[in-house]
C-alpha cells in the first residue's frame, strides 16, 4: 500500500518502480538524477513560479528521455496534476499549457514523438499543433495538425478524431480565413462533439457579419450546453453572445454576458480565455464612453496576455488601449500602442493577414486623421481595406470605407467622401448592422451631401421601403426614441426635397 502522506515526488518515484540495481550501468546516472529530483531535492518555495513548482517533474522527464526509457517518461508526461504541487486536476502537459508555457509543451512532446506507439504520436502531433496555435505560429500549427490527421489515415482508423478537424478550423479562423474554417467546422459538426462545431460556426459567421446565422447557431449551442451543464461551453457561449449584442448595439446585455463569461473562465482556471473576455468587456465600456474603466480593464487584460504568452492577445489589447486613447484625444499615446501592436500582428500572421492587423490599420488611420496627417491616414486605411476585401472581413470593410470617407471629408473632398459613405452604407444594410447603418446615415445627412444623397435614395430604394423608415424602426427597437424622432424628421425633409427635385425635373 502506498503511503499517501508522503511527498508527491516520493509517491511518483514509488509509482515509477525504478530499481537502481537493475538499470544498465551506462544509464545509471540518469536514474540517480530522477531519484534525486523526486525524493531528495527541497520542495519549491511559496514564492516559486508555476514552472519552478513543476521543475522536479520536468527534470525527471528529461533524464528518463536521455536514458531512452520512453515508457516511464510518458508516465511523467501524463501524471495527473491532482497532486499538491498542481491542484487543478490536469495532466502535466495540460497544466503547463494553461499556464502559458507553450514552448515547454512543444519540447516535451517532441522528445516523445515517434518513440512510442503511433496512436500516441497522433495525440502528440495534435498537442504540438495546439501549442503552436497558442503561440500564434499558425503555419506551424497547420503543419502539425495535418501530420496528425495524415497519420490517423495511415493507421486506417475508421473513427478519425474529428477534434483535429475542429482544431484546423480554429487555426484558419484565427488567421481570418473564415470560409475554410467553416468547411472544417461543418465536417466536425457530424461528430459526437457537435456542440463545439456549432459554437465555432457561430463565431465564424459572427465575424463575417452574418448575425442572423450566428445567432441561430449560438441559440442551438446554448440549448445543448444547458442540457449538459458544461461550464466551459457556457463560458464560451456567454462571450460570443456578448460580441453579438455589442455588434447590435445592445450594450447592457453585452456587459452582462462578458462579466458572466469572465467569471466562468476564472472558475475553470483558464486565464488565456478569461483575458479575451476581459478585453471584450473593456471594449463595451469604451462604447459607453467610460474610458477610464475601459483602460483599467484593458491594462489587466494586457498583463494576463503577457503572463500566459498570448502574443495575439497582447497585440489586440494594445489596439484596444489605442481606441480609448483616441477617444480621449491622446493621439500620440494611441500611435505608440498601435505601432507596437502592428509589429506584433505582422509577426504572428506570417503570410496571411488577420483581423488584428486590419483593426490596427483602421485605428492608425483614425489617429493620423485626427492629427491631420491625411495622406498617411489614407495609406493605412487603404491597406486595411485591401486586406478586408481579399479576406471577406465585412465588419471591418464597412468601418474602413466609412473612415476613408471621414478623411476625405476632412480634406473637403466631398465627392470622394460621398462615394465611400455610400459603399459603407450598402454593406451595413446587407449585414443588418443597424448601429453602423445609422452612424453612416447621420454622416450623409451633412448639408455637403444632401442633394447627392437624395438622388442616391431615389435610385437605390425606389422599389422598397425608404431607408429612413427602416432606421426609425431600428432606433425604436434599440430604445433610442430621440434618435428615432430625428430620423423621422430627416425622412420628412428628404421626402419634401425629393418631390421638389422631381417637380423641377418635369419642368
Amino acid at each position: 500500500m502506498k503511503n499517501n502522506s508522503a511527498k508527491p515526488g516520493k509517491l511518483l518515484f514509488e509509482e515509477l518502480d525504478i530499481n537502481l540495481d537493475k538499470v544498465p550501468i551506462t544509464h545509471l546516472h540518469y536514474y540517480i538524477a530522477v531519484k534525486y529530483f523526486l525524493t531528495i531535492q527541497d520542495d519549491p518555495s511559496c514564492e516559486a513560479t508555476n514552472l519552478e513548482k513543476l521543475l522536479r517533474y520536468l527534470e525527471s522527464f528529461y533524464h528518463l528521455c536521455d536514458a531512452e526509457d520512453w515508457f516511464l517518461a510518458r508516465k511523467i508526461f501524463l501524471i495527473s496534476s491532482d497532486r499538491p504541487d498542481s491542484p487543478d486536476n490536469k495532466y502535466l502537459v495540460t497544466q503547463l499549457s494553461s499556464w502559458g508555457y507553450h514552448q515547454e509543451v512543444i519540447e516535451l512532446c517532441q522528445r516523445l514523438l515517434f518513440n512510442l506507439e503511433k496512436n500516441f504520436d497522433v495525440c502528440l502531433l495534435r498537442t504540438i499543433g495546439d501549442a503552436f496555435c497558442s503561440l500564434a505560429n499558425y503555419q506551424k500549427a497547420i503543419e502539425y495538425y495535418n501530420s496528425s490527421l495524415e497519420l490517423e489515415k495511415q493507421l486506417s482508423r475508421s473513427d478519425i478524431n474529428h477534434s483535429i478537424l475542429n482544431s484546423l478550423g480554429v487555426v484558419y479562423f484565427k488567421i481570418g480565413n473564415f470560409e475554410k474554417a467553416i468547411s472544417y467546422y461543418q465536417k466536425f459538426y457530424h461528430s459526437e462533439h457537435r456542440y463545439a462545431a456549432i459554437f465555432n460556426l457561430a463565431s465564424a459567421y459572427l465575424l463575417m457579419g452574418d448575425y442572423k446565422q450566428a445567432e441561430n447557431y449560438l441559440q442551438e449551442s446554448l440549448q445543448i450546453a444547458k442540457t449538459g451543464e458544461q461550464i466551459e461551453f457556457l463560458a464560451n457561449i456567454s462571450q460570443s453572445m456578448g460580441i453579438l449584442y455589442r455588434r447590435q448595439g445592445k450594450y447592457q446585455q453585452a456587459l452582462e454576458c462578458f462579466k458572466k463569461g469572465s467569471e466562468f473562465f476564472e472558475i475553470i482556471g483558464d486565464p488565456f480565455t478569461q483575458g479575451q473576455c476581459l478585453g471584450n468587456l473593456g471594449n463595451v465600456y469604451c462604447d459607453l464612453e467610460q474610458y477610464e474603466q475601459a483602460i483599467n480593464i484593458q491594462q489587466k487584460r494586457l498583463s494576463i496576455a503577457r503572463k500566459v504568452k498570448d502574443l495575439a492577445g497582447e497585440g489586440l489589447t494594445l489596439n484596444n488601449l489605442a481606441t480609448n486613447y483616441i477617444m480621449q484625444t491622446h493621439y500620440d499615446e494611441a500611435i505608440k500602442c498601435l505601432t507596437d501592436g502592428l509589429a506584433i500582428s505582422r509577426k504572428i500572421s506570417c503570410t496571411e493577414s488577420g483581423v488584428l492587423e486590419v483593426s490596427i490599420l483602421s485605428n492608425t488611420g483614425i489617429a493620423l486623421m485626427k492629427l491631420r496627417h491625411h495622406s498617411e491616414a489614407i495609406r493605412f486605411l487603404k491597406q486595411g481595406l485591401k486586406i478586408s476585401q481579399e479576406n471577406n472581413y465585412s465588419y471591418w470593410e464597412h468601418h474602413l470605407l466609412a473612415n476613408l470617407g471621414d478623411v476625405y471629408d476632412a480634406m473637403d473632398e466631398y465627392g470622394i467622401a460621398f462615394d465611400y459613405y455610400c459603399q459603407a452604407l450598402k454593406l451595413t444594410k446587407n449585414m443588418e448592422d443597424y448601429k453602423a447603418e445609422e452612424e453612416i446615415l447621420i454622416r450623409l445627412s451633412n448639408p455637403n451631401y444632401l442633394l447627392d444623397f437624395i438622388t442616391y435614395i431615389m435610385k437605390e430604394h425606389k422599389s422598397e421601403d425608404n431607408i429612413f423608415l427602416e432606421l426609425g424602426k431600428i432606433s425604436c427597437a434599440l430604445g433610442d426614441y430621440e434618435k428615432a424622432i430625428q430620423i423621422n424628421n430627416l425622412h420628412y425633409f428628404f421626402t419634401v426635397m425629393s418631390k421638389k427635385l422631381l417637380t423641377m425635373a418635369d419642368k
